[in-house]
């Protein structure tokens, strides 16, 4: 089963993974913890990082992105990018891409991976695009979401994205396709579930 919160996920051992802003903290069953640091970012100039989000994918593979203020040159302009760096279900380092599609306006991203374990799904609260990927950080496609503040972001059984709506009255459920599956009311869900 696959879990996504802000700055921790689960895995099927049920290692809690934290995100902090220069390591993950792997926290065992049995109480005992580990500290993975973040492999040194592809620039040496880094001035400010700052964590975003990690995810758990259904084989154990953990991905985690931050974002990096770089110094960029002798008169001071900064470069910010996105880095998402991928682990394998032991923690090594797999790979890290910086996330060019998403230009580097600091905004929180929030990650999931759906079911089909090779695409990682963002999306960020500061526009209103929703991001398809591959698990390498290869961007396949995007498409618009209805609103631009994301407040909600899970996988639904059927390999749907569930989006929240800005207003919290409604849940949209899209494919990874774009499609708009479903669009449930809140209070309707709640009252059938209870039911």
């Amino acid at each position: 089963m696959l879990f996504y919160n802000p700055w921790f996920a689960v895995n099927s051992r049920g290692e809690i993974i934290v995100i902090d802003e220069e390591k993950i903290t792997v926290i065992y069953s049995t109480g005992e913890s580990k500290d993975v640091m973040f492999p040194d970012p592809t620039e040496n100039n880094v001035i400010d990082q700052c964590r975003m989000d990690v995810a758990v994918d259904s084989n154990d593979n953990v991905y985690a992105v931050r974002w990096l203020n770089k110094r960029r040159d002798k008169n001071g302009s900064d470069k910010k990018d996105f880095e998402l760096c991928a682990y394998d279900k032991n923690y090594n380092i797999k790979h890290v891409s910086v996330l060019d599609f998403l230009g580097g306006d600091f905004g929180h991203v929030k990650i999931t991976v759906d079911k089909n374990q090779n695409l990682i799904i963002m999306l960020t609260n500061w526009n209103d695009q929703v991001y398809i990927c591959e698990t390498t950080g290869k961007l396949k496609y995007q498409f618009k979401r209805d609103e631009d503040y994301l407040r909600s972001l899970s996988i639904s059984n059927n390999k749907g994205i569930m989006i929240e709506s800005d207003d919290l009255d409604a849940v949209q459920i899209r494919s990874t396709e774009e499609k708009l599956q479903q669009c449930y009311i809140k209070d309707i869900a709640v009252r059938i579930s209870v039911s």
